[in-house]
């Protein structure tokens, strides 16, 4: 069978092909481009990589230093923090001695408060009543020419606490001083010695000798005789608490000492 090829097919042909041609020759510019745009990109990348190796091969001693100081730095902080740790462990053991003294202390005072507590009221009292006495109250005793065994016990003791002598005699005598009271009143309590309370036992020992029993006999006497009381037990009172007034002493330097530190 033969074919033939008109005008017509053969330029439909040649206008196919053209066609063809031109879309090829688009696609192959369409990707040269490509090519030389990926070929640039490429480029560029490794211009700025080679920037930043040449950056950071320059920061690398920068680098190294900062790496070094932040080792020593984090060194001399653990150095720090061990002492810091040190001194507050020191500073609360000096905390917990010092609190220990400061209850030593205050245990020592209440104790001395509490003896103090038990003498001070009744002297307190007799004081009182030695304050209320007149120089007709002194008179009244100095009437008896005999006096009563409890107005002489009483002035007995009262001329044993004053260190006077012995007897009615005495006793008068020792009323007719004008500072008898005053001499009372301030009487040195610290000077009571164990002789001068060995002697006063024998008034202490007996039943008869309370402000009671001999307020009934002599109303002046009763506060001579409680004063005579009151210097008894205080005396007794401030025996026990002396050492403890010294060692209150020594506990507070060493609190003082303890906070000065």
């Amino acid at each position: 069978r033969r074919n033939y090829t008109t005008p017509t097919s053969y330029l439909a042909l040649l206008s196919s092909y053209t066609e063809m041609y031109r879309e090829q020759s688009e696609a192959v510019t369409t990707n040269s481009q490509r090519y030389k745009s990926g070929i640039d990109k490429l480029n560029s990348t490794n211009t700025v990589i080679e920037e930043l190796k040449e950056k950071i091969r320059r920061m690398q001693p920068v680098l190294a230093k900062a790496s070094k100081q932040a080792d020593e730095q984090t060194a001399q902080l653990k150095v720090d923090s061990a002492a810091a740790d040190e001194v507050k462990k020191e500073v609360a053991k000096e905390e917990s001695e010092a609190q220990v003294l400061m209850d030593d202390a205050e245990g020592i005072r209440k104790e001395c408060q509490a003896g103090l507590d038990e003498a001070l009221p009744a002297l307190h009292a007799a004081n009182k009543a030695l304050n209320t006495l007149k120089k007709t109250d002194i008179d009244e005793i100095k009437t008896f020419k005999t006096p009563p065994s409890n107005v002489e016990k009483t002035m007995d003791a009262i001329l044993v606490m004053l260190k006077e002598g012995d007897g009615w005699a005495s006793a008068k005598s020792t009323l007719n001083k004008i500072d008898f009271l005053s001499r009372l009143i301030d009487y040195d309590k610290d000077s009571i010695t164990p002789q001068l309370i060995r002697k006063l036992q024998k008034f202490m020992n007996d039943p008869d000798f309370t402000p009671d029993v001999v307020g009934g006999t002599s109303v002046p006497c009763k506060s001579l005789c409680m004063w005579v009381h009151a210097m008894f037990k205080f005396y007794h009172v401030n025996r026990k608490i002396t050492p403890l007034r010294e060692s209150l002493a020594v506990a507070e330097s060493k609190v003082s000492t303890a906070e000065a530190d």
